[in-house]
């Protein structure tokens, strides 16, 4: 049987330590195995190389944001699985976001998630409590996440995860944010289509010229720029994409943007309002921040979240040699 046992979180400088819970899997719990000493020995050694290799930083963690996606999140562990291992990225921290719903009930995405731990060296769940929006869920991701680069994306991957590649390229040319862009006209359609179109016409009017589609949920940013802009996030909702834009601007990072021309529009979304209300609140989220900017209020840094973070980290092939001798 798999023992859970704790492991310190890796610290931050003094007084910026987030309250969180790490528990890490250990394939080989002390006292529930029949193996020799010998082997526990090799076992405990094995364990301890795989603490350290957990506490070191990662080059890259994917945040996922999960809230009530049962339906899909088990099989977009899969394809992400999948696409690490076809394309070579090891140690990928994955880190997935799962609030619960208003009254604190929630569906089985936590659970599936947990079922899915084999599939990942690094897997961690982050439990912000009930929904507040997703921009506080992005917001608890990318600072819980301790990869040096960092990109959220929604659990429907809408935006095919073969752009993963180019995102980083950009990130290690020097660019401390990278997004992806969709061509609106094409990518939505009705009046959705029409609210979007216009509304980022006015959010480049506004608050952020150059910048054709602030809405697209794969954001890449590096450990640096991750933790002084979503340090500054005040927006729980979903005008958090133009906020942590504007405040990277303000700060003088670099943003760089790429082309998405096979996003999908992928039906049954979970944070979503109707296009019409959620327009409205994106205006006035568009308002707010403009008057911030203004005002200098993006000066002061926001408290550092305090989550609960269930991880595993695990060695799948240390586990399998320990059970062969243990046969």
């Amino acid at each position: 049987m798999t023992q859970i046992c704790p492991v310190p979180h890796p610290p931050r400088p003094p007084g910026e330590e987030p309250a969180v819970r790490d528990i890490i899997l250990d394939p080989h719990p002390s006292g529930s195995s029949t193996v020799s000493p010998v082997l526990d020995l090799i076992a405990l050694s094995e364990r301890a190389a795989s603490v350290e290799r957990h506490h070191r930083t990662p080059e890259l963690s994917i945040v996922v944001l999960a809230y009530q996606e049962e339906a899909r999140i088990g099989r977009s562990l899969l394809e992400l699985s999948a696409h690490l291992a076809r394309t070579g990225r090891r140690g990928v921290e994955v880190v997935v976001v799962v609030a619960t719903r208003p009254d604190g009930t929630s569906d089985r995405t936590r659970e599936i998630v947990e079922g899915k731990q084999a599939l990942f060296e690094n897997l961690r769940i982050v439990l912000p409590g009930a929904k507040a929006g997703k921009g506080r869920d992005a917001k608890y991701g990318m600072l819980v996440a301790r990869g040096r680069m960092r990109i959220f994306m929604d659990a429907d991957l809408a935006t095919p995860l073969h752009h993963l590649q180019r995102a980083v390229e950009l990130a290690e040319a020097g660019n401390d944010a990278v997004l992806a862009v969709r061509d609106l006209t094409s990518s939505h359609r009705g009046l959705r289509r029409i609210i979007s179109s216009a509304g980022n016409r006015l959010v480049q009017a506004v608050l952020l010229p150059g910048i054709s589609d602030t809405q697209c949920g794969f954001k890449l940013f590096s450990a640096a720029a991750a933790e002084q802009v979503f340090r500054r996030q005040t927006i729980d909702g979903w005008g958090f994409d133009m906020e942590v834009l504007a405040v990277a601007r303000r700060l003088g990072l670099g943003v760089a943007t790429f082309d998405v021309p096979d996003w999908t529009d992928v039906p049954g979304g979970t944070f979503g309002d109707k296009a019409v209300v959620g327009a409205l609140r994106t205006l006035q989220d568009l308002m707010r921040i403009r008057w911030r900017v203004a005002t200098g209020s993006y000066r002061h840094l926001q408290p550092l979240p305090a989550p609960t973070v269930v991880a595993w980290h695990r060695e799948p092939a240390v586990e399998r040699r320990l059970m062969s001798q243990a046969g």
